[in-house]
């Protein structure tokens, strides 16, 4: 999250700030869980390129939830 998206945004409201911290640890823990191996540099979306192949699926999978959880959590908790 950029800074002018947090301060911006997620703090000022606060419901989009908790539901990223929520579901960013709860997804971190799981990745770490499942021995996802990566490489150090590339960030975000483009991380893919990093992660070991046979970790592909569960990285893209959790990419796309740690999208869609967040947003459904601000919309039924604000």
């Amino acid at each position: 999250v950029t800074e002018p998206a947090m301060f911006g945004v997620n703090i000022p409201l606060k419901y989009p700030f908790v539901a990223a911290i929520l579901t960013s640890g709860v997804l971190g823990a799981f990745i770490g869980a499942s021995k996802v191996l990566g490489n150090v540099g590339v960030g975000g979306v483009p991380a893919i390129i990093s992660i070991q192949k046979e970790y592909w699926v569960v990285y893209a999978i959790c990419t796309v939830i740690a999208v869609i959880v967040p947003a459904i959590l601000t919309v039924i908790f604000s």
